[in-house]
């Protein structure tokens, strides 16, 4: 079936808008055209009916393209235009799209166009919508100011520290302010006229996050008279779990109190509540009044409510058991009872809710008034809550374990290399030494996988050959993925290396591999694809990549993709748009945390990289992920770095380590060196060592000490020596342990991850002497 086209045509041939129309026929649209050659032409047309897209020859006698796309810009409609010449240079191409043409195309190549027009129609769809959502966001702003301004109910927003910083004009009023901002920088406790209340309060925001039922008494400022109030109070934190804010929601109730025309107060509070709020009869159970709130969530109007009951929309009471609940409400046992239960809508979905219920009188008639409290929001932050801290455990395990493989892999190393250079350089013990250190390398990058996984890697840029990672790696992604799945791989040889950390570009696959599992759960296929990316103009304009001052270098535009593919369940549009937002996530409670996609994206922007998705449901997913490449110079540079010769010293360096075998190893290495050694087994030994020897150059120390930790230690020292070098030593990532030191990573202060080498600590070693110019070489 063809698909309709509203199509207007700006150009001076007839032959040539035929063929434009043959081509769009036969991309399948049914055009409903017009051709116009004149400004007044394009004018009318514009004026007289809605178009889809504007096709404009460039160049016509006595009008132009660009001519036609400035009428349209007047015009304010948003349409694609799409310029279409025989003669078109590239500049004056550019120069047109600069101008806002959509899209230029060559006569002799029209089979650009229908594809042109499809992308372009798309493109003004999402405009629209963004157009259609800024529009209603904005609406909602301004409804929500409307409430906050002219709600009866107070509202006063209190920081973390308790300091009022937004009050609306019914609380200023309530309590006796002339205006708002006279609230503002008052602590929330001195609105209170009794103590006792004052701590019940907060003490029950502190421990839950919101109040059970706000009841109060405060003070009119201006009169000082008691208000008594009634409402309800909640914390807001952010992802982390730290409080942010404090929002309070009360009504005056003073005058409920000494007056007895009950049925217009609770008409009152009914339609002005935030809460929802149901009155049924006591007897009966039938409603008999629910505020707007309420029949908003529930889907039901007042008529359809007065023939309900409680139990039609609380799928989990039958009558026996809700007037059981009743009873001490009815008895007075109980003045008022609270629960957490489910409310079912008209379409018969369900949402958790908080109740608070009590017994009252409408006109001398016994009647039951429920608050009500939607938490579907407050649940699902305690779900994420929940998997972050599952997260948490596992990574501290991987840490814990992995810190204990490093020191024992630190000790294996040393000793493997002292070995080899005991032996003569042709001794077949020497061959088997040597394989030895070559599996504690290899063990020692299983770990840090591990602590990739963990997110408690030490990052350590340099170098990276991407294919090599892959491969690597390979092995580790068919254990996770599953049998099921097949994993492949197409790497293109030959592609120039990125600057990176190996654990961040296995973070990267490791993340999209278990996304891509998880979306096959009938198994499928994996595919992983690496190339080299030279990229256009239009593509770095795109994602607001500049280059440096040279634009005409061609590697500053290079980059390496690479690409993961599956043939899972695919995701929709509104899914495609949220997958690389923290918490975000499709999968049921307990099968995903929402952060995986988030920490790929945030990788791939460390990098200045880009990172792209297409999908589909039910024809997989593809990631198009690309790295800087890092020029045939600047790797030449960096090799001719890294490959500068190790160098000793004599200066005196204090070693502190708490394990016997790994402190042994970095004296002899060091020793071996021409340095002069001092050790110590804890914090407190160093210290003392430290206040006898003035003439200490450097102290390397290990993080993770029992006692007193290394920063601990290190904190005490530049006391007595502002300006003291250290290297930090750790089985992983502690920077959170250290970062109260100045020069965190500057020119004082280096970390160095287990398990080292003889090479890597005594490069570390240096370099820090050198840049701090401790240096006595």
């Amino acid at each position: 079936m063809k698909i309709p086209l509203s199509l207007l045509i700006v150009e001076d041939s007839q032959d040539d808008a035929e063929l434009l129309l043959r081509e769009v026929k036969r991309g399948g649209y049914e055009p409903n055209w017009l051709r116009v050659d004149t400004a007044e032409g394009m004018q009318q047309a514009l004026d007289s009916r809605e178009w889809d897209v504007v096709v404009a020859d460039y160049a016509m006698p006595g009008f132009s393209g660009l001519e036609a796309h400035t009428i349209l810009q007047k015009s304010g409609m948003d349409l694609p235009f799409i310029l279409v010449s025989g003669t078109i240079g590239e500049e004056t191409a550019v120069a047109a799209m600069k101008a806002g043409a959509h899209d230029y195309i060559m006569k002799d190549n029209l089979r650009r166009l229908v594809p042109a027009i499809e992308r372009e129609l798309r493109d003004a769809a999402v405009r629209k919508e963004h157009r259609a959502t800024e529009t209603a966001l904005r609406k909602s702003e301004h409804r929500y100011r409307a409430l906050f301004e002219n709600t009866r109910e107070a509202i006063v927003v209190s920081d973390r520290d308790g300091v009022i910083v937004s009050a609306n004009p019914a609380a200023a009023q309530m309590l006796g302010f002339d205006t708002p901002e006279k609230l503002i920088g008052m602590a929330a406790v001195e609105l209170y006229a009794d103590p006792a209340e004052r701590e019940k309060t907060f003490q029950e925001l502190k421990d839950k996050g919101y109040t059970e039922r706000l009841e109060a008494t405060l003070v009119n400022r201006r009169t000082g008279m008691p208000v008594h109030i009634m409402g309800s109070a909640v914390l807001t934190k952010d992802n982390d779990g730290v409080v942010q804010r404090a929002e309070f929601i009360f009504t005056d109730i003073t005058e409920r109190k000494r007056v007895e025309e009950e049925a217009t107060r609770l008409g009152r509070i009914l339609e002005d509540s935030l809460n929802e709020i149901y009155i049924f009869d006591a007897e009966t159970l039938k409603f008999l009044q629910v505020n707007r709130g309420a029949l908003q969530n529930l889907g039901y109007g007042m008529d359809e409510m007065n023939d309900l009951t409680p139990i039609a929309i609380k799928p989990e009471f039958t009558r026996d058991s809700f007037n059981k609940l009743l009873d001490p409400l009815r008895t007075g046992a109980k003045r008022k009872i609270h629960f957490s239960a489910l409310n079912r809508r008209k379409d018969g979905s369900t949402y958790p809710i908080e109740v608070h219920l009590q017994m009252s009188k409408v006109a001398g008639s016994p009647v039951f008034v429920a608050i009500v409290l939607d938490i579907t929001e407050r649940r699902h932050l305690e779900e994420q809550l929940q998997q972050s801290q599952k997260m948490e455990a596992v990574g501290l395990l991987a840490g814990g374990i992995a810190h204990d493989f490093n020191n024992l892999l630190t000790v294996i190393l040393g000793n493997a290399e002292f070995a080899a250079e005991d032996c003569g350089p042709n001794s077949s013990v020497r061959e088997e030494i040597l394989r030895i250190k070559k599996a504690a390398i290899q063990a020692r990058d299983v770990t840090r996988q591990l602590l990739t996984f963990s997110r408690n890697q030490v990052f350590e840029s340099k170098l990276i050959d991407v294919n090599a990672v892959i491969e690597e790696h390979v092995k580790l992604l068919k254990r996770v993925i599953g049998e099921d799945i097949e994993l492949k791989t197409n790497l293109q040889a030959d592609i120039p290396p990125v600057w990176s950390d190996q654990a961040q570009i296995q973070q990267v696959l490791m993340n999209l591999s278990v996304n891509a599992r998880d979306a096959m759960p009938k198994g499928g296929k994996l595919t992983i694809e690496t190339g080299l990316y030279l990229a256009a103009e239009t593509f770095l304009v795109e994602q607001n990549i500049r280059l440096g001052s040279d634009s005409n270098d061609e590697a500053a535009s290079r980059f390496v993709k690479i690409t993961v593919t599956d043939n899972g369940v695919g995701m929709d549009q509104q899914t495609r748009s949220r997958i690389f937002e923290p918490f975000f996530t499709t999968k049921e409670v307990g099968k995903g945390t929402g952060l995986g996609l988030a920490v790929v994206y945030g990788i791939v922007k460390q990098h200045k990289g880009v990172i792209q998705v297409s999908s589909k449901l039910k024809q997989g997913t593809a990631f198009e992920i690309y790295f800087p490449a890092v020029s045939k110079t600047e790797k030449s540079r960096l090799e001719k770095t890294a490959a500068q010769p190790m160098v000793g010293g004599k200066e005196l360096i204090l070693v502190v380590e708490d394990e016997s075998a790994v402190r042994n190893v970095s004296i002899r290495i060091l020793s071996g060196l021409g340095y002069r050694v001092l050790a110590a087994h804890d914090g407190n030994a160093a210290l003392k060592i430290f206040a006898d020897e003035a003439g200490i150059d450097l102290v390397i120390v290990d993080v993770v000490m029992p006692g007193q930790s290394g920063p601990d230690t290190y904190k005490k020292m530049i006391k007595q020596k502002a300006n003291l070098p250290a290297v930090f030593v750790t089985g992983y990532d502690v920077q959170s342990e250290i970062s109260g030191i100045a020069d965190l990573d500057g020119e004082r202060i280096a970390l160095l991850q287990k398990p080292y080498t003889r090479e890597s600590l005594g490069k570390k070693v240096r370099e820090v002497l050198d840049h701090t110019g401790s240096g006595k070489k």
